[in-house]
């Protein structure tokens, strides 16, 4: 319950440090639009500095379900700036980020405005209405960031 939580309020862009996945070069135009939250998937590895791993995913039910909000949807805009909406059942808006992106090969990086740790970097692929974005994160809060997020967007 905590986990599904968790990942409502701050996907897709609170997730820091990733490890980028191998794709093509993508322009700029590819991703500018709206984009909803899918589904997300994570990896812990060695869960507390253990050796057991796990996994789970946590579709656009579960997270209205056990949150009572909205998957979240971002807006990504030409001029280099991107507002991510958090809002509840009912459409009101509860929680935004708003901050700049640029594009690297085959990494999406983001800047929230209200943040002072410099950018975010997150593997990237997409391909038609469906992007995906990719990173490494510290999940289970064991001090590795050994943790593998996969967070999955549709074009609005």
């Amino acid at each position: 319950m905590k986990y599904l939580f968790l990942a409502a309020m701050v996907l897709p862009w609170a997730l820091f440090s990733c490890k980028p996945t191998q794709g093509t070069d993508l322009s700029n135009n590819d991703i500018v639009g709206a984009w909803q939250t899918q589904e997300v998937e994570v990896t812990l590895r060695s869960i507390n500095n253990s050796r057991k791993d796990s996994s789970f995913t946590i579709d656009q039910m579960a997270m209205e379900q056990s949150t009572g909000t909205r998957p979240a949807t971002t807006f990504i805009q030409a001029d280099g700036s991107y507002r991510d909406e958090v809002r509840n059942t009912e459409g009101k808006l509860i929680k935004e980020n708003k901050g700049y992106w640029h594009l690297n090969s085959d990494s999406l990086y983001i800047r929230m405005a209200s943040q002072t740790q410099g950018e975010m970097r997150f593997g990237i692929e997409q391909k038609g209405n469906k992007m995906q974005l990719t990173n490494r994160i510290d999940w289970d809060v064991d001090g590795q960031k050994d943790d593998e997020m996969v967070v999955k967007l549709r074009r609005e």
